[in-house]
């Protein structure tokens, strides 16, 4: 199966998860494309960003980036979860993604209070339902678990149905 993994990950967490999952779907026998997302002129300062993803700021992702999902079976999308939402560069790459009817998407978040994941997946399905995408799955991985690779590979496999 081809998959593309696309994330962004500002404190490294989302970023731990994705190569996780990268490992375990390659090791499964996948062909895997992994893809981290990265702001133009992004601010350091985690309450610049979490306002950002609060107001639904736009911004603007630096190439190359992988938009035409037309070569891919599945697509896995990875954000942070902030102010209740995605990350802005996730927002915005789900605004831009190409060639998604009746692709399947499966999410995952990564997040440290827990509070507003749920409104975080349900924003990102909206964006992937306006783009004809089917959301088939979703992970959602507290920060004090994405150094724990046992808890990471259990969770996918319970989860994750190829």
């Amino acid at each position: 199966m081809k998959i593309l993994i696309t994330y962004y990950s500002f404190t490294g967490n989302t970023k731990k998860v994705a190569q996780a999952l990268e490992k375990f779907l390659k090791d499964r026998g996948n062909d895997v494309d992994i893809q981290r997302l990265l702001p133009e002129n992004e601010s350091r300062n985690f309450f610049i960003q979490a306002k950002q993803a609060f107001l639904k700021a736009d911004v603007n992702l630096k190439p190359p980036i992988i938009f035409d999902l037309s070569g891919y079976d599945l697509i896995f999308v990875g954000s942070g979860v902030w102010a209740f939402s995605p990350v802005p560069a996730i927002r915005k790459y789900l605004k831009l993604i190409e060639n998604c009817k009746d692709k399947k998407f499966f999410l995952f978040v990564t997040y440290g209070s827990g509070v507003g994941r749920f409104r975080c997946f349900k924003q990102m399905e909206q964006l992937i339902k306006n783009e004809q995408g089917k959301v088939i799955g979703r992970i959602d991985i507290s920060d004090k678990k994405v150094n724990d690779s046992e808890f990471l590979t259990k969770t996918f496999e319970e989860v994750i149905k190829l």
